[in-house]
């Protein structure tokens, strides 16, 4: 099963930073879904927007975005 998540972030005085789009790919094991893969969507442009409206300089390195082939696993 895939799910598709928008996850909200905030700084400490409760204040939307930025938010982000994912994607996860759920399995049911032992009658339980776990997730087992988790892509980002629009990872790179937010925090790039992000960073730069807070005066943030990334490297380039830095501000590489993975493709979907590079995904996290999430054991």
């Amino acid at each position: 099963m895939r799910v598709r998540v928008r996850w909200h972030f905030y700084d400490e005085d409760g204040n939307l930073l930025t938010d982000g789009d994912y994607e996860y790919l759920l399995r049911r094991d032992e009658g339980r879904l776990h997730a087992y893969v988790a892509v980002a969507i629009d990872e790179r442009e937010k925090l790039t927007q992000l960073a730069a409206a807070k005066g943030i300089d990334l490297p380039a390195s830095q501000s590489r975005c993975r493709s979907a082939t590079e995904s996290t696993v999430i054991a």
